[in-house]
């Protein structure tokens, strides 16, 4: 449900908005240039500056167990397909924001209390 993903190119690649010989590509450039997959996707305009944020948010909220992963995927492919905002299609995809930040809060209580590990 929350598997922690590696780089914005992993979200791509797991959202079939990338194939794996262009993630080859861009990684061979970006360790040419020494900048990060989003600078390079974002210089060469190989992607939307909005799809950018998207990932980099996708793999935040994912990261800080907020969005589960196969609800950011398809708000990504939801966003490029049907040209929306990125929270536009998450909502669309039932996200509920609110439920996700108390589950969170929940897990953090019970962890700091030691009850779980």
């Amino acid at each position: 449900m929350f598997k922690t993903p590696g780089s914005i190119l992993d979200i791509f690649k797991e959202s079939n908005l990338l194939e794996e010989e262009h993630i080859s590509a861009v990684l061979a450039e970006c360790a040419k240039q020494d900048i990060t997959a989003g600078q390079f996707l974002y210089q060469t305009r190989a992607m939307e500056p909005a799809v950018i944020r998207a990932a980099i948010l996708s793999q935040m909220l994912i990261r800080d167990r907020l969005l589960p992963n196969a609800l950011a995927m398809g708000a990504l492919r939801l966003m490029v397909n049907k040209n929306l905002a990125f929270e536009d299609a998450l909502v669309r995809l039932g996200w509920q924001q609110e439920y996700f930040e108390h589950i969170k809060l929940l897990s953090n209580l019970l962890v700091g209390s030691g009850l779980i590990t």
